[in-house]
């Protein structure tokens, strides 16, 4: 603002003095306005940075609450969510089905999910009403996300499950009804039970693993990592301690990776061990194979281990027996402590508690019992010798020969067994076959034995 300044003309007295007029009202408000512009000069600059200021907090605090505008759940849409889902698992709805709404609405609304995961499975959901998922599959999917938050391992993975989830839902490619009915019913099972598969009536496997991520390559993927994996069925069971896999759901196949197993379930006992290279399995069966497996077995092979291929499944009681199985890649392998002075070659074969050395025409398998002096008492050559419970060996069709000093007695296929407690030996001929009329030969006296049996005590 602008002042036009006016000042008074000093007037004369009566005797000619010069005296001041005095100050008018004006002048005073001239003197008051230059006081005031100097103090405006100051207080402008200040008042300005005040409004910037308050400016300024103003346009942060709108943007603050367009931004949670923004991030929270559009309450019409949740609304409506809340009140279709209502209809489709309540009406007329099995109690289960009703539960399970019931527990996710009060868990939804009580603060147990974080705001993503409101968010991702509001998404979800509206993305399952627009496939027509039925009430039984938002059964298993609520059923799902609430036992993952009740988990101690799998709390804090619902994002990364509901996004595969998601990703189902929006593969054109991929989806299929029945492919998101296979997702969330092995997901329920897994989060509530730990159930890669649960059947009551047949086999089930069982997963409990350090940690547990979720993927989407071309179909959803659950990974475990250090886990032990178990199947069940009836009163039979098999493990696979500290193994890693990925199984897919839709394909209802698992795919592993390392672990160890053992004999436990036999009278050999968990010494008798394998480690598993890659092995794979299909959870609607319980047999699984492993190409390359190291079996560790202390009483034959000390600390060496022997590579092989590895397969297991659960058995009935009728041949309980016949599984673990581990058969070696070496034609050939020694095995010098079968017992006291009893010595096997061949390929090794590990059947339940049954051992074979298995040969061939070419290559037959060898069973060789030693004296004291390391001199040998019997020899038998055979395609195929087994040990029996780990106190028994039999044979048939074996070529034996019993050594008694500088004498021997010989049969060209022969059945044997061969008790290890007392080294009592048995040798017959067969029924059928070649051999079944040959005779036994003996070399000192240089005579034939017709016999169908002969007993020999090896130790005497």
């Amino acid at each position: 603002m602008c002042y036009r300044h006016q000042f008074a003309t000093p007037k004369q007295n009566e005797s000619g003095d010069i005296y001041p007029v005095e100050q008018s009202s004006y002048s005073l408000k001239v003197a008051v306005t230059f006081c005031r512009t100097a103090a405006m000069k100051k207080f402008y600059p200040c008042m300005i940075r005040t409004i910037l200021l308050g400016l300024t907090v103003l346009l942060t605090s709108l943007s603050t609450t367009a931004q949670t505008s923004t991030d929270s759940l559009p309450t019409d849409v949740l609304t409506q969510f809340m009140e279709d889902m209502a209809g489709m698992m309540t009406v007329n709805k099995p109690k289960e089905t009703e539960t399970a709404f019931r527990d996710f609405e009060g868990a939804f609304y009580g603060g147990t999910f974080t705001e993503d995961e409101k968010k991702a499975i509001l998404n979800t959901g509206l993305r399952m009403q627009s496939r027509r998922v039925n009430a039984a599959q938002f059964e298993d999917y609520f059923n799902a996300l609430m036992a993952a938050k009740q988990s101690t391992t799998a709390a804090n993975s619902v994002l990364e499950w509901n996004q595969v989830v998601q990703q189902l839902l929006d593969d054109e490619e991929r989806y299929r009804a029945n492919a998101v009915i296979d997702l969330l019913e092995f997901s329920s099972d897994y989060f509530q039970k730990q159930a890669i598969r649960f059947s009551p009536s047949s086999v089930s496997w069982y997963a409990f693993p350090e940690k547990t991520t979720w993927a989407y390559t071309d179909q959803p993927e659950c990974r475990a990592t250090n886990a032990l994996l178990t199947a069940i069925r009836s009163d039979d069971s098999l493990s696979i301690e500290r193994t890693n896999f990925t199984y897919k759901p839709l394909e209802k196949k698992l795919y592993g990776q390392g672990g160890n197993t053992n004999w436990a379930r036999t009278e050999l006992g968990a010494a008798v061990a394998v480690e598993l290279g890659s092995y794979s399995l299909e959870t609607i069966r319980s047999l699984y194979e492993s190409e390359e497996a190291y079996l560790t077995y202390p009483q034959y092979f000390g600390a060496k281990k022997i590579k092989g291929n590895f397969s297991d499944k659960l058995v009935s009681d009728d041949s309980r027996t016949s599984y673990p199985r581990f058969e070696s890649t070496e034609g050939v392998i020694n095995i010098p402590n079968i017992g006291d002075g009893v010595r096997l070659r061949g390929g090794f074969r590990l059947h339940g508690a049954t051992t074979y050395a298995v040969g061939s025409r070419e290559n037959p398998a060898e069973l060789v019992v030693l004296n004291e002096l390391n001199q040998p008492r019997f020899q038998g050559v055979g395609q195929l010798v087994t040990v029996k419970e780990q106190d028994r060996i039999m044979g048939e069709d074996v070529l034996s020969i019993i050594y008694l000093g500088a004498d021997s007695l010989y049969h060209p296929s022969a059945n044997l067994r061969l008790n290890l407690k007392d080294m009592s030996l048995e040798l017959s001929r067969g029924k059928d076959g070649t051999f079944a009329s040959v005779s036994f030969y003996h070399s000192l006296h240089q005579m034939n034995i017709d016999a169908d049996f002969i007993k020999a005590y090896l130790r005497e």
